[in-house]
């Protein structure tokens, strides 16, 4: 009697956690209601929307994903919420006569009408609300010089919400839809037909979105310099740096150029805070909104490392007239924590025009006719460093 005693209050005792533990889960996920009805006499009302942990807080608007408390009367019976025009999971609701506890869709309507709709056995009620979603980030090619024939990548974020990696999406160039490889939400892959013309347009697009996005192919913009030939950066003054760092592509381990012809290569083995000027000279403005709107422009161009030889550690320091340090415009590509690796393949860069061609009070130096330019580059830590540049040119954002 003794040990059957003993086990009794042992599984007592068990059965006391394991109640507290799983009355804490649940307070973690929802708060549900108290003294559950399930009951409906008429048509669903919405009195107010709160968060579902401040049921004194009423709200017009919330984030994807938020967890809200609908509350009202007669909501129990649910047949639908739609937030806009987007079905929730019915599985994933809690709903009793006064209250349903629901997360806001992660997903975003082909309509938008910033309103929740309850639809129940005995009626609907629809209710202004406001969803804050994120908007889309398109970052542009990976390489905006990717070769007629050959895969372009876009990246960005959100790619799944505004529908683009859907089988409603719609992508083209010069309007022809093109061969997608590979869709995420972060990234579109497609193949560029041969024989498309530098400049043509390539259009991203889904019923989830406003506005079609647009991007130009292979966009020159406005260019630094005609050419990257020696006989044309030296031989016409441009440049008076080392010539021995461009090559026309036929040294070891050269790549093919973007843009064709000749481009800047440096192989050296640095020592800690190093300082190596890699360009020093100028170039000819022609363009004069360019010259007038730097804050309107980026500069961008492409960047080449082997596979194996990634950039671990290193700053390229860019300006026009000489400056204080902190007015250089400083680009870091390692500054993420991991090392920059192309892969052997050219990456398009963009640096804002704005904070390049600036005095010390922060003014535009841009000007029509002659520019002052140098490109400096200085590692942290000593490292064997192998990397190309070329193409650099005024593109308008």
């Amino acid at each position: 009697m003794t040990h059957m005693k003993i086990i009794n209050q042992i599984s007592y005792a068990a059965l006391t956690v394991l109640v507290l533990l799983l009355s804490a889960c649940q307070k973690d996920i929802v708060d549900h209601p108290d003294g559950d009805d399930f009951s409906s006499d008429g048509a669903p009302k919405i009195e107010k929307i709160t968060p579902a942990d401040q049921l004194e807080t009423s709200i017009t608007q919330g984030e994807m994903g938020q967890w809200l408390a609908i509350q009202g009367d007669n909501l129990a019976q649910v047949k639908a919420i739609l937030f806009n025009d987007v079905n929730v999971d019915l599985k994933k609701i809690y709903a009793v006569r006064r209250r349903i506890n629901v997360a806001i869709p992660a997903e975003a309507p082909t309509k938008l009408t910033n309103t929740i709709t309850v639809q129940t056995e005995q009626g609907e009620v629809t209710y202004p609300f406001t969803i804050l979603f994120p908007e889309l980030v398109v970052n542009g090619f990976e390489n905006e010089f990717a070769a007629a024939g050959t895969d372009a990548v876009v990246t960005g974020r959100f790619f799944d919400l505004y529908g683009l990696s859907g089988e409603s999406a719609s992508i083209t160039i010069d309007g022809n839809p093109l061969k997608v490889v590979e869709k995420s939400d972060t990234r579109l892959v497609f193949t560029i037909p041969e024989g498309t013309a530098e400049g043509a347009e390539v259009v991203l697009n889904s019923p989830k979105m406003k506005t079609p996005y647009r991007l130009k192919f292979r966009d020159r913009g406005v260019p630094f310099f005609a050419s990257y030939e020696k006989s044309y950066l030296f031989g016409q003054g441009f440049l008076w740096t080392d010539q021995g760092y461009f090559t026309d592509g036929t040294q070891e381990g050269d790549p093919v150029s973007p843009i064709g012809g000749s481009f800047f290569r440096r192989r050296n083995t640095y020592g800690a805070w190093n300082w190596d000027t890699l360009i020093a000279g100028h170039f000819d403005l022609a363009d004069a909104d360019v010259a007038a709107h730097t804050e309107n422009y980026n500069v961008k161009f492409e960047v080449w490392t082997p596979k194996t030889n990634p950039l671990s550690t290193g700053d390229f320091i860019f300006w026009s007239t000489q400056s204080n340090d902190k007015m250089k415009l400083r680009w870091n590509p390692a500054s993420g924590g991991s090392s920059f690796n192309t892969n052997g393949e050219w990456r398009t860069i963009t640096l804002d025009a704005k904070t390049w061609f600036q005095s010390n009070d922060g003014k535009n130096t841009l000007k029509t006719g002659s520019n002052d330019l140098t490109i400096v580059y200085q590692p942290q830590n000593a490292l064997d460093a192998d990397f190309a540049l070329t193409n650099f040119r005024f593109v308008k954002k």
